[in-house]
């Protein structure tokens, strides 16, 4: 069982192009660690997000002390942001090996009154969305999220993704997603 690690960030809206080139560097740099088995990052006018798919669980606390993670996340992106999420979860699937041109992050956010097969249902029709998928409960920070993951699409698969997505997300519980170009 492999581990998910999605980093979404809010751009400021005053950050100079060097800056963004420069977290973006940062943020593909991640796959440099031991502990990444597979790394991607997407950016969109208005967030810049890094999906990090690690061997286990185990690996989750190594990797967020690495240097590569902690540059990225401190000395990167801290000053060129509003605000940021992030969310780890429990895949099955192992990690991809193509390149996407774009991607989609979510995460449903811990909710009173929200049962866990609402949280399954939800899951299930993100697998079902156009794409290669990896979703799944988390693994920690479960007070603030309780599932999230990841989809990666091919050119083809754009504009059928992003049909589909805004029908699920109009009556579901994903209240954190961002699509990106990568």
């Amino acid at each position: 069982m492999s581990v998910v690690h999605i980093i979404t960030a809010t751009l400021r809206s005053d950050s100079d192009q060097q800056e963004l080139e420069h977290a973006w560097d940062a943020a593909s740099t991640l796959a440099d660690s031991q502990e990444v088995t597979a790394c991607h990052v997407g950016r969109s006018p208005n967030h810049l997000v890094t999906a990090v798919w690690l061997s286990n669980q185990g690996s989750l606390e190594t990797f967020a002390a690495s240097e590569p993670h902690m540059k990225f996340v401190m000395e990167r992106l801290a000053h060129i942001i509003e605000g940021m999420w992030s969310v780890s979860i429990s895949v099955e699937r192992e990690p991809p090996h193509s390149t996407p041109e774009a991607l989609w992050a979510f995460a449903i956010p811990e909710i009173d009154g929200v049962f866990e097969w609402q949280i399954e249902r939800q899951i299930d029709a993100v697998n079902n969305l156009p794409g290669e998928s990896w979703a799944g409960r988390t693994i920690e920070e479960r007070e603030q999220y309780r599932a999230g993951g990841v989809i990666l699409l091919s050119g083809s698969e754009v504009d059928d993704f992003c049909t589909n997505r805004e029908t699920i997300e109009i009556d579901t519980l994903i209240l954190n997603s961002t699509f990106t170009r990568t």
